[in-house]
């Protein structure tokens, strides 16, 4: 009963002595406060502190993969064949003439050096457009005449002659035997395993047939023959 007696006689009071209460504060609080500004009686409200459960995640940073290097390529050298024309020596306009071994139906003249090479005997060869390209492939090298479209050669792979081949020449007489070979550089072989053969004279009597001689003595002029000293 005195408590009752209590509050109401401090509540008369008050509204007696017109007493209002502070507004609640509504407002949040700022950040930073200016020690020598005005003063601001408004109440403000404080935000909460966080507690070890609301703390805001630390953010953790994860590093990108390091892309992998892509391995340098190394070129490979790069080897050219020699090949035509450097193997073969080719002239464009040239013809050599005589001593045809056969030819073959070819209509680009790079494709007698292969020709050459598969014909026992071939040391030379001249390509013409005759009947769409031909080459003549041939077993010594002869007189050499200018002659336009015309492309010749001398085959490096072709074996060398024994000796100095002097060409439509004969070493008159001294012979001492024959025998057949289908070109002159069979004869090598042929008058080193004869005995007292130191040359010879090669011509296309009987498709070819090589005239063993004791000595080289004088040469004549002699159409399509080849003569060679050992």
């Amino acid at each position: 009963m005195k408590c009752t007696l209590f509050v109401a006689a401090v509540a008369t009071l008050a509204a007696a002595q017109n007493i209002t209460a502070p507004p609640a504060p509504s407002s949040p609080c700022p950040e930073y406060v200016d020690p020598f500004g005005a003063y601001d009686p408004t109440p403000c409200v404080e935000p909460p502190r966080p507690t070890p459960s609301t703390h805001a995640p630390t953010h953790v940073v994860t590093p990108s993969a390091t892309p992998a290097l892509t391995p340098a390529v190394t070129p490979k050298p790069t080897t050219k064949d020699p090949g035509y024309p450097t193997k073969c020596h080719s002239e464009a306009n040239v013809a050599y003439a005589g001593f045809d071994l056969t030819s073959t139906s070819q209509a680009k003249a790079e494709s007698c050096c292969a020709d050459c090479d598969a014909t026992e005997g071939c040391r030379v060869w001249t390509w013409t457009n005759y009947n769409g390209g031909t080459c003549w492939l041939k077993h010594t090298v002869g007189p050499k005449s200018k002659l336009p479209g015309a492309v010749s050669a001398v085959n490096d792979n072709a074996p060398g002659m024994c000796g100095h081949a002097q060409v439509n020449k004969d070493f008159y007489g001294n012979d001492i035997g024959s025998a057949a070979a289908a070109y002159p550089a069979l004869c090598c072989d042929l008058c080193e395993s004869t005995d007292g053969c130191s040359a010879f004279t090669w011509t296309g009597f009987n498709d070819g047939t090589c005239w063993l001689k004791s000595e080289a003595g004088y040469a004549v002029r002699y159409q399509g023959a080849v003569a060679v000293a050992l």
